[in-house]
């Protein structure tokens, strides 16, 4: 693990690893095709959890685009320079990728 990545994790607890590494890349879109992330435009698909009902009062300080909300969980794409600010906001509980779902086997194959 390289000195960047663990800096990283120490200071943003609530983000998930996969995003810790991609907010710490050099090149963010060959390690989020690598990694099966949904990104595009410098920005990634995400969950953020929150704490309550209620959404950051700095939200559009993140830059996120919303895509989906119910009770404490947000889906948004989230510009990849803003996800440590994000999971260290005190109303966030913690911010996971969104996970891709596949019909038959990962290489697409429908077998």
């Amino acid at each position: 693990m390289m000195a960047g990545q663990t800096m990283a994790q120490d200071s943003c607890p609530r983000l998930e690893s996969r995003l810790q590494q991609l907010h710490a890349a050099e090149d963010p879109a060959a390690f989020a095709a690598f990694t099966a992330l949904m990104y595009g435009d410098y920005r990634v698909l995400a969950i953020v959890e929150l704490v309550d009902q209620d959404l950051p009062p700095a939200v559009d300080a993140f830059g996120m685009e919303i895509e989906a909300s119910y009770a404490n969980v947000v889906q948004a794409w989230v510009p990849v320079d803003q996800l440590c600010a994000l999971a260290s906001d005190p109303a966030v509980a913690g911010v996971r990728p969104v996970e891709r779902l596949y019909y038959g086997d990962k290489s697409g194959r429908q077998d």
